[in-house]
């Protein structure tokens, strides 16, 4: 009876000793699984920290964008007021022309009576003279 429980002391050894290394190689994976996740995580939080940077980029951008477009309706604005004062002054010198033109028209037509009462005067003198001189 002697030379098996020997084998069965070696077989409890041997089936220690296997699930020592079993042990051992669960622990192992354990902590290679534990550093890949720590390495993920890091990853993950950096990732997160990049897409909250991209993010304030963006709301930054996008504020700008709406300044700009702010700004660009203004310049509109401002354009369209600025067209319709021209187009007032415009119309506005084309009406002085109008009415420097009808004044030019009207001087020319005055001197030309002023001609004619001068000339008809200068006769009615003479008449008058020359009746003057009967007298």
């Amino acid at each position: 009876g002697g030379a098996p429980s020997s084998h069965d002391g070696r077989s409890g050894t041997m089936a220690q000793s296997a699930a020592l290394k079993s042990e051992m190689r669960l622990r192992e994976k354990i902590e290679k699984l534990q550093e890949e996740l720590g390495q993920k995580l890091k990853v993950q939080a950096q990732d997160q920290a990049n897409a909250l940077d991209v993010a304030k980029q963006l709301a930054s951008a996008k504020d700008g964008i709406k300044s700009l477009e702010d700004t660009i309706k203004k310049l509109e604005d401002e354009g369209t007021k600025k067209d319709r004062a021209m187009e007032h002054l415009k119309n506005e010198l084309e009406d002085a022309r109008s009415r420097t033109k009808l004044a030019e028209k009207q001087y020319v037509g005055l001197k030309e009576s002023i001609r004619i009462l001068q000339s008809e005067n200068d006769e009615v003198k003479k008449e008058n003279r020359m009746l003057e001189a009967r007298l």
